[in-house]
């Protein structure tokens, strides 16, 4: 069955703004019913004047923050729930600190840890906001893991203590050797504009609805999510440095 991956965040980078940075990877089959969802969603919205004009604000393009009809936006979390697919993500604290780029990169990785738990099994296509990295159209990336010991230098003896993903970009000039391309995975992003892309904008509500639960402490919508098929799991970020 063939497999499509989608990313978005929720929260920002600098250090005076949300609590929490969250990342979320959707990872389904469900593609086309994603698209009939959102598409659906819009036809409901514009068949109210004042939640037309809320939605032509934004171009036509669905979020969560500002969603004008809770329970239309209930309805449809409940309707995402019911999809086949995993939702991995990240909730970091940012304790009012900058979160550099380097690290958003390994979050990234910690969210592709299931690939390598499934021997570099990956999604036939990965879809990100253009925002969500840089404007690249397309870029390469190598996951691999990298283990985190320490050396007990009275008996000289290393201890493994667990491992961490590497999550490295790749151009032109990267030369993989075959021992490299066996054991890494090599993922490509494709960036697009999320306001053409009825699948992101459905991962804007999923992403939305978790952040809301860890950044103002409601879960309300976060429950709704879990109500159904679609199996929701937060991955751990006590392995970074």
């Amino acid at each position: 069955m063939m497999e499509f991956a989608f990313f978005d965040e929720s929260g920002d980078l600098g250090a005076n703004g949300s609590k929490f940075l969250v990342l979320c990877l959707l990872c389904t089959p469900d593609k086309k019913h994603l698209s009939k969802i959102i598409n659906e969603t819009k036809k409901h919205l514009l068949d109210n004047h004042k939640n037309s004009k809320w939605l032509a604000r934004h171009g036509g393009e669905i979020k969560f923050y500002g969603f004008p009809d809770k329970l239309l936006l209930k309805r449809v979390l409940k309707e995402l729930s019911q999809i086949n697919g995993h939702v991995y993500y990240v909730p970091y604290p940012k304790n009012s600190k900058k979160v550099h780029e380097i690290l958003k990169t390994q979050f990234i990785g910690i969210l592709f840890k299931h690939i390598k738990e499934k021997n570099n099994q990956k999604p036939e296509k990965i879809l990100a906001d253009s925002n969500f990295i840089n404007c690249k159209k397309i870029m390469r990336y190598a996951l691999n893991e990298f283990e985190i010991a320490t050396l007990d230098h009275k008996d000289d003896e290393v201890e493994k203590q667990g491992y961490m993903i590497g999550f490295t970009e790749l151009d032109d000039s990267v030369k993989l050797s075959q021992e490299e391309r066996k054991t890494w995975a090599i993922l490509e992003i494709e960036h697009a504009n999320s306001a053409l892309s009825p699948e992101l904008q459905a991962l804007d509500l999923i992403c939305g609805s978790i952040f809301c639960k860890h950044e103002h402490d409601n879960d309300e919508y976060f429950n709704i999510l879990g109500s159904g098929k679609l199996k929701i799991k937060a991955q751990k970020i006590t392995d970074i440095k």
